[in-house]
């Protein structure tokens, strides 16, 4: 007996298990899916691609397919969707500075709203906080990404003040946010002469109690 070359082999969900019949010349076989049930697929059908699965990928497609179309009425969605178009849509008015100049999206995130979302609500996502990058130059992903008010968003713009302390260059925002520090109080104080260290870490003056 000729051992059949197929069988054992997987296309997609399926793995062949045993040759089931023959029909103008295709073969059809008997496929085993990964969710354990069980289908017959002609072998030209399983080389294309146009069978990958016993039914249940395209039912997951569907349901996920329906969980974007209900996520895209809001605000998280909206976020993604114009994360996306700055960097990938030269059309878009905020291009020249993101995509324009080399800002990409990473793969993960890019290809599916699922994946960002389940990042976004993992890393503190709230609706009044915006989505912002700690490297102003890098992408978006998840070690250059976190969520922040729109305030705190607003100083931390490309053109904010970059500071040097002992190497390390950030934002000023930045700085204030790790040393728990009021911006405008650190901003005024490198203006009356203080390094932005001194400003940073001296505590702020006690107001005098009215007698």
């Amino acid at each position: 007996m000729i051992e059949d070359e197929n069988i054992g082999k997987k296309y997609s969900r399926l793995t062949i298990t045993e040759f089931h019949s023959k029909i103008n010349r295709i073969k059809k076989y008997k496929c085993v899916c990964d969710c354990k049930k069980e289908k017959v697929v002609s072998i030209y059908d399983l080389k294309n691609g146009s069978v990958k699965s016993c039914g249940c990928l395209s039912r997951e497609n569907l349901i996920k397919r329906n969980s974007i179309h209900l996520q895209s009425r809001t605000r998280l969605y909206r976020i993604w969707a114009g994360m996306k178009s700055r960097c990938n849509n030269p059309n878009s008015k905020d291009y020249k500075n993101y995509g324009g100049r080399g800002v990409s999206v990473c793969k993960e995130w890019s290809e599916d709203f699922e994946i960002f979302r389940e990042w976004a609500l993992s890393n503190g996502y709230e609706d009044n906080l915006t989505l912002e990058r700690k490297d102003c130059n890098g992408d978006y992903e998840p070690s250059n990404c976190s969520w922040i008010t729109k305030q705190e968003q607003a100083s931390n713009t490309r053109q904010s003040r970059h500071i040097t302390i002992d190497g390390v260059t950030k934002t000023l925002a930045s700085w204030c946010r790790e040393y728990k520090m009021n911006y405008a109080t650190v901003f005024r104080r490198m203006k009356d002469g203080m390094t932005p260290k001194e400003a940073l870490t001296t505590p702020p003056r006690k107001r005098k109690s009215k007698k």
